[in-house]
């Protein structure tokens, strides 16, 4: 077949498979397209977004595909003219399409079918998978050079927090605002104009930081929406007002207190240097950097939450999450095994809990609080160690311990002043030093009771019935 017409048509036989993955994904998962209504959405986010620039790529290739054919179309119009008039059989017999049919079936040979199966099979879920990655990885081949371990940072934890550290770092540096904190930062940092500026460049830099940093979240975070139409649906009124105030200088973004002191700043050189610098360009990104803020409000608000969160954590706290993200299994991919994937995150997460006295995970303050950090062994147990206090105290009582009593020879009667006693050299002292007051006790009695014989002589009852046992009586 001619070189034109045989790239337009591999080229658009790719793009059939493209639709038709792209299809195939919103079809098995309907919440992976930003505007479509899903009342549940079963995938979790990091799987969501993942499939969501995998699709993005696919579009990429479609318009890069589509254009390609455009420009062959436009460009080589003339040759594609007579490649086709090559192919001419106004007569039907398709002669020479059975000669070209021919040539490829005879260099080809089986390939044919084998060549677009493989097109089709790259498109497909799973097929950057292995066995050892038992179906772990959802992307297709095309799309297994996606890391999204290398799409967000730590702190951004797959896309659910903003990271605005660095602005913060930035604003304090800019302005006088260096008491702040990063909360309070969060909170406020779309608030403008800023009236307390040391550097109006260093600020407009500032600026211009924070806007690319929020394009870029909302662009790993939305990579199936325009970004143009995200910030049109957003309320255009937060834009920049500007100091109403007569003694607010606009140019340094200052607002002075006497009217004395605000007319010698403006023959001052910072003012001068600071009035030729592009005020528009700071209030447009100042308008910017609200409207981004405003699509990002959902993240904003969960970064806040978690800030203050994870304030109130201890390190050892903070150290569990840390390995909880870092070690987290890759989520089940089949829809079928939603459930299941849902279970193995929280398993995941229980695992690298404590275990109560009950046995179920609790926080670590708790089992501190407790005191199941400390052990003890009971060597009359067979040396088990018991955690936590409450633990080793009760099972002065529980069968386990009364076994290894009985075994030394206590008797059920004198279990209870065993009660704290570990050792079996210290439970067997004291078990003979009963036994010889128990025999005590036991003589004691014998002798209290007295008898008279048939002659009238008074003794013990023993010693009265050990003379009859001899027939002296």
């Amino acid at each position: 077949m001619s070189r034109l017409l045989e790239v337009q048509r591999s080229v658009l036989e790719e793009l059939n498979v493209v639709e038709e993955a792209i299809s195939d994904r919103f079809k098995r998962n309907p919440s992976l397209n930003p505007k479509a209504k899903v009342s549940k959405v079963k995938k979790s986010q990091k799987q969501r977004l993942i499939q969501q620039h995998e699709i993005k790529l696919f579009e990429d290739k479609y318009i890069r595909g589509a254009r390609l054919v455009l420009n062959h179309k436009l460009s080589d119009i003339s040759s594609i003219r007579d490649e086709i008039s090559d192919l001419a059989d106004p007569e039907y017999k398709f002669t020479r399409f059975d000669e070209l049919l021919a040539a490829i079936k005879d260099k080809h040979h089986d390939d044919i079918q084998t060549q677009a199966e493989n097109i089709k099979q790259q498109y497909r879920m799973y097929s950057a998978s292995n066995e050892d990655e038992k179906r772990k990885n959802i992307l297709s081949s095309v799309a297994s050079h996606l890391n999204f371990s290398e799409l967000f940072t730590e702190q951004e934890d797959n896309g659910k927090y903003l990271n605005l550290t660095s602005s913060y770092n930035e604003f304090q540096l800019c302005t006088s605002n260096n008491e702040i904190s990063y909360v309070e930062y969060l909170s406020t940092f779309t608030n403008f104009p800023v009236s307390n500026i040391n550097n109006v460049n260093a600020y407009k830099e500032y600026l211009t930081n924070l806007s690319n940093y929020l394009q870029s979240f909302i662009v790993r975070t939305h990579p199936l929406s325009n970004l143009e139409e995200l910030l049109s649906t957003t309320n255009s009124s937060t834009t920049t007002k500007s100091e109403s105030n007569d003694l607010f200088c606009e140019a340094c973004h200052k607002l002075f207190t006497k009217s004395t002191v605000y007319d010698a700043h403006l023959s001052g050189k910072k003012h001068i240097k600071n009035s030729k610098a592009s005020h528009s360009e700071i209030k447009l990104l100042e308008t910017k950097i609200q409207d981004m803020a405003n699509v990002l409000k959902t993240w904003k608000d969960a970064t806040i939450a978690n800030t203050e969160r994870r304030l109130t954590m201890t390190q050892r706290e903070r150290e569990l999450e840390r390995l909880k993200a870092t070690e987290e299994s890759e989520e089940d991919i089949d829809s079928s095994d939603s459930s299941e994937s849902d279970n193995d995150d929280e398993d995941s997460y229980y695992k690298n809990l404590p275990l109560g006295a009950d046995g179920k995970p609790i926080p670590f303050w708790l089992y501190k609080l407790q005191g199941l950090h400390k052990t003890y062994s009971c060597e009359i147990c067979g040396d088990i160690t018991y955690k936590g206090k409450s633990v080793f105290v009760k099972h002065f009582g529980g069968p386990k311990h009364q076994y290894g009593l009985k075994f030394i020879g206590v008797e059920d009667e004198y279990m209870s002043l065993f009660k704290s006693i570990i050792s079996i050299e210290e439970a067997q002292k004291l078990w003979n030093t009963l036994k010889q007051s128990k025999k005590q006790k036991d003589g004691d009695i014998e002798t209290a009771v007295e008898v008279e014989d048939s002659e009238g002589n008074v003794m013990s009852e023993k010693d009265y019935l050990d003379l009859k046992k001899q027939g002296l009586l």
